[in-house]
C-alpha cells in the first residue's frame, strides 16, 4: 500500500502544486477544502482542483467527496472540528501538510476575527487530530506559516532561528505567529512533531489573483493602470513554485533534526526584488509598456523581505534552481493562456 498524505487547503495555489507532486511520487493524497470566496473568487479553486484531475462539475450538484485514481476531496471547513478530527482519526496518514487558511494583509486587518478562526483554530483542529492518535500511529505534520511574522524589520535578511525578529504588523502575521506557538507547545507538553514554513512570495501558475505579479501581468495584458506603492522599491523574496514544492518535500523527506520536535524555518530565496523591477522584467518578457500610478503605503504591508536561508540549506540541502527571469517568463505564459480565456 502507497504512502498517504492529507493536504488541507487542497484548492490553494500551494496545495494544488503540492497534491499533484506528490500524485506524481505514488502517494494516495486526501484533500481538504472549504472552497470560499473570501478574500478573492473561488473560481480559480475549482479551476486548480481540475488542473489536478478531479471532476469539479458535482460540487454544483451539491456533493462533498470528489475521487479520481488516488486523489479524493474533501469539501469541508478545517474549522469544523468534528469532521477534522474524524477524517485524521481515520484516514490512516503518514503525512500532514496544512496548507488550509486565510492570506491577505489587508484582508486581515478588515475581518480579524474570521482569520483567527480559519488560521488558528483550524490549526488547533488539526494539531487535536493528531494529538488523540498513538504516538505510533501519528502523521509527520508540515505546516505553513508566513514571512508576515516578522513584520517591517530593519535588518536586510531575517534569520528563521532569531525569534527576536517576530513582531508581526498585522492580524494574518499574528495568527501566523499563533500557529507557531502552539505547535512548540504541542511539541513540549505531548510530543507531536511538526515543520513549520515560513513562505516568503511563493509564485508561479495558478497564484491568487490578488498578488502584485497578477496585478502587474492583469495590467499588460488588459491596459489596465497598476496602483504601485510608493516609487516601487518595496523588496520581495519570490521563489517559484517548483522550487518551493522541492523546500517542502525535503523537509517531510529528511524530517526533524536529531533532538529536535519541532522547528519553524525560512522558505525563500535569500534575493529580494524591487517592485519595480518585476514590471521592468515583465514589460520586456511581454513586450508591453504598464501603466501605473503611485499610491500610498497601507498599515502592515512590509517593505523588506529576505529569506535567510542559511539553516535551512544546512538542515535539508536544497537551493533553487529557478531564475527569477525564467519564473516570471512560465508564469507570464500561464497567466496569458488563463486569463486570455475571459477567466
Amino acid at each position: 500500500m502507497g504512502k498517504k498524505v492529507l493536504i488541507t487547503g487542497a484548492a490553494g495555489f500551494i496545495g494544488k502544486h503540492a497534491a499533484e507532486r506528490f500524485l506524481k511520487e505514488g502517494w494516495e493524497v486526501t484533500g481538504l477544502d472549504n472552497l470560499n470566496d473570501f478574500t478573492y473568487s473561488a473560481q480559480i479553486k475549482y479551476d486548480r482542483l481540475s488542473s489536478a484531475g478531479l471532476d469539479v462539475k458535482p460540487l454544483d450538484g451539491g456533493a462533498h467527496f470528489l475521487k479520481s485514481g488516488n486523489f479524493s476531496f474533501y469539501y469541508a471547513d478545517i474549522t469544523d472540528q468534528p469532521s477534522v478530527g474524524a477524517l485524521i482519526m481515520d484516514g490512516g496518514f503518514d503525512l500532514i501538510l496544512h496548507f488550509s487558511g486565510m492570506t491577505s494583509v489587508s484582508a486581515s486587518s478588515l475581518s480579524p476575527q474570521a482569520f483567527f478562526g480559519a488560521n488558528v483554530q483550524g490549526f488547533i483542529n488539526v494539531l487535536e487530530g493528531i494529538r488523540q492518535l498513538p504516538p505510533e500511529k501519528r502523521p509527520r505534520l508540515v505546516y505553513a506559516s508566513s514571512a508576515a511574522v516578522y513584520g517591517n524589520q530593519i535588518v536586510r535578511t531575517l534569520i528563521d532561528a532569531d525569534r527576536n525578529l517576530l513582531t508581526p504588523d498585522s492580524i494574518y502575521g499574528a495568527t501566523k505567529c499563533m500557529m507557531e506557538t502552539a505547535a512548540q507547545t504541542y511539541a513540549n507538553l505531548y510530543g507531536l512533531q511538526s515543520i513549520g514554513l515560513r513562505f516568503f512570495n511563493i509564485y508561479g501558475p495558478f497564484e491568487r489573483p490578488d498578488t502584485l505579479l497578477h496585478e502587474i501581468a492583469k495590467g499588460l495584458e488588459q491596459g489596465t493602470e497598476l496602483s504601485l506603492y510608493g516609487e516601487g522599491n518595496a523588496c520581495r523574496d519570490y521563489m517559484y513554485i517548483d522550487d518551493c514544492l522541492d523546500a517542502v518535500q525535503a523537509c517531510c523527506d529528511k524530517w526533524l533534526p536529531e533532538g529536535a520536535s519541532s522547528i519553524v524555518v525560512n522558505i525563500g530565496t535569500g534575493s529580494p526584488y524591487k517592485a519595480s523591477d518585476l514590471i521592468l522584467k515583465l514589460e520586456t518578457i511581454s513586450g508591453r509598456k504598464l501603466r501605473q500610478k503611485r499610491v500610498p503605503m497601507p498599515k502592515g504591508e512590509i517593505v523588506m523581505l529576505s529569506a535567510g536561508t542559511t539553516r535551512f540549506n544546512q538542515l535539508f540541502g536544497v537551493e533553487p534552481k529557478v531564475s527569477i527571469d525564467e519564473g516570471l517568463k512560465r508564469f507570464w505564459n500561464w497567466h496569458s493562456r488563463y486569463y486570455g480565456q475571459g477567466k
